[in-house]
């Protein structure tokens, strides 16, 4: 295999802390034009978006220096240079189009001088995974919960989570410094057995609003040590094959 020259490619990276992957498909310049890059069109004429985009685990994109893309200047089709298309995002760092409006969330990548970042994204990877690794018991078991699962086996319990650290490192090391994530994991267990319940936002225990949001439910807890032991018991005493690790828990992951 002919070994990738990086002199035919121009990288753009994610230089603040963003969960998650992170994309986007136009823009509008100081001068109010806008642009919108696109694939060709349906067979109904509809244009199809051409999504830039960054993986969670990554943070990094990377395109062909002279690509060319079909771009949507005001609605009219023109041809660019995507590279050029990505830089004059009001979002990138020294674009002609920045304002105070639109904060700066990526560069274009300079070989020699940024080398650290790429190199600090890899490390910030790595960390994640570290973690993930070194868990072990109840911090396995509630980490886990956090994404949703709520499996027994530590095996594949840690199959989970060192997968999600390595696909997006910054929720796992959210999750992991998180200094309420047992409550939480609790409150997430306990929608999953229906023990609690979600109408709206709102989560409840039988008839009993405990906070209009998961963040209120998990701050009741913690002020409450009573109620949260109570709700331990609670879910303690539901057998765990009722734990149906198939359906879809009703709350946001974040």
């Amino acid at each position: 295999m002919k070994p990738l020259n990086h002199k035919d490619y121009v990288r753009f990276a994610l230089i603040v802390p963003i969960e998650g992957n992170w994309s986007f498909t136009g823009y509008s310049d100081r001068a109010g034009n806008t642009y919108r890059a696109i694939r060709g069109y349906t067979n109904n004429n509809v244009p199809r978006s051409y999504e830039v985009y960054w993986s969670a685990a990554e943070r990094v994109t990377q395109t062909p220096a002279n690509k060319m893309i079909q771009v949507l200047k005001n609605g009219i089709e023109t041809q660019m240079k995507l590279v050029d298309y990505i830089f004059n995002s009001p979002n990138c760092q020294d674009s002609p189009n920045n304002t105070p409006e639109h904060p700066i969330l990526f560069k274009l990548i300079d070989e020699q001088k940024d080398a650290a970042i790429l190199v600090d994204r890899r490390k910030r990877k790595n960390e994640a995974l570290n973690k993930a690794f070194s868990l072990e018991g109840q911090d396995l078991v509630d980490i886990a919960a956090l994404y949703g699962d709520f499996r027994s086996d530590p095996v594949v319990l840690m199959e989970r989570v060192t997968f999600e650290a390595g696909r997006d490192p910054e929720r796992f090391l959210k999750f992991y410094d998180s200094p309420d994530r047992a409550v939480r994991a609790l409150v997430r267990k306990g929608l999953s057995l229906g023990k609690l319940t979600k109408i709206g936002e709102s989560i409840f225990w039988g008839k009993e609003a405990i906070g209009g949001t998961e963040e209120l439910a998990v701050s009741e807890l913690i002020s409450n040590p009573e109620k949260m032991r109570a709700l331990q018991d609670s879910i303690a005493a539901v057998p765990q094959d009722n734990l149906n690790v198939k359906k879809k828990v009703s709350v946001k992951v974040s």
